[in-house]
């Protein structure tokens, strides 16, 4: 494997209308396509972007700490139904900043990142194209 970049994300949300318009409106993204299935939205279709799947009841963010994006002026953090926390950091906007996730091992969840082909990039912390992967000691719980 050889990722080149990070710039999707997928989740499975039960409030994915209330989730894309939120994006919209804080972090100026756009709706890229819609089905009865999915929600695409981001900057455009070639920078960061999220696709929100319709699932039913109410979801678990599990090792999904918080996604963050590159917006101009950044510094503001959104949470959002199923405990999704989307986070602007100063940054070209659209593009995909970083996402965090829990892990009980974080050196370890780092150094099998890096076997997939992620640069090491800092304490707990790996990168392709430009964005990151933060691995942060937590308990990823066990969702569905």
């Amino acid at each position: 494997m050889s990722p080149r970049t990070l710039d999707h994300v997928a989740l499975w949300v039960s409030e994915r209308d209330a989730i894309a318009e939120a994006c919209i409106r804080e972090l100026g993204m756009h709706e890229i396509e819609r089905t009865d299935a999915f929600t695409l939205v981001g900057a455009d279709a070639l920078r960061g972007k999220l696709t929100l799947f319709a699932a039913e009841g109410l979801r678990e963010p599990g090792a999904l700490e918080h996604i963050a994006f590159r917006v101009p002026g950044g510094g503001g953090e959104l949470e959002l139904p199923d405990g999704l926390v989307l986070r602007a950091v100063d940054g070209d906007g659209g593009d995909l900043d970083h996402v965090a996730l829990r892990t009980r091992e974080p050196e370890a969840a780092a150094g099998e990142y890096v076997r997939l082909g992620f640069r090491p990039a800092g304490d707990r912390r790996v990168e392709v194209g430009g964005a990151f992967l933060e691995l942060r000691e937590g308990d990823p719980g066990e969702p569905e």
